[in-house]
């Protein structure tokens, strides 16, 4: 039985593997909508159908060949900004404790005179 390729559909493809991969990206960007409601961007569900054309003897298209790719988009994670000191050999401090303040000394840093 030959349909109509349409997005009301996309579950009768590859034996339902489209629709699989339609729903697993859109729970991906589900997911990442709840861990991070402080990220405003937005997140994207793509699905990009190629359609090449297959010539036949005489030169006429009497068949295409159809591609689906599925992908999302979801904005990249960041962390907060650390300060750090660079150093002539390539390296970067970074105090973890205090990553806003690589100079800040910590009670760790205390020596058993100063404590």
């Amino acid at each position: 039985m030959k349909i109509a390729v349409g997005l009301n559909n996309l579950e009768t493809l590859d034996m339902g593997r489209l629709n699989e991969a339609f729903q697993h990206h859109l729970r991906t960007v589900v997911r990442d909508c709840m861990d991070r409601p402080g990220e405003t961007k937005k997140r994207g569900i793509k699905i990009n159908f190629s359609i090449v054309p297959e010539r036949n003897e005489t030169g006429t298209c009497e068949r295409v060949l159809m591609y689906v790719q599925i992908g999302n988009t979801v904005p990249a994670h960041q962390t907060e900004v650390f300060q750090c000191q660079p150093q002539v050999n390539g390296n970067l401090l970074v105090n973890p404790v205090s990553p806003e303040n690589v100079d800040q000394h910590t009670l760790d840093e205390l020596t058993s005179e100063e404590g």
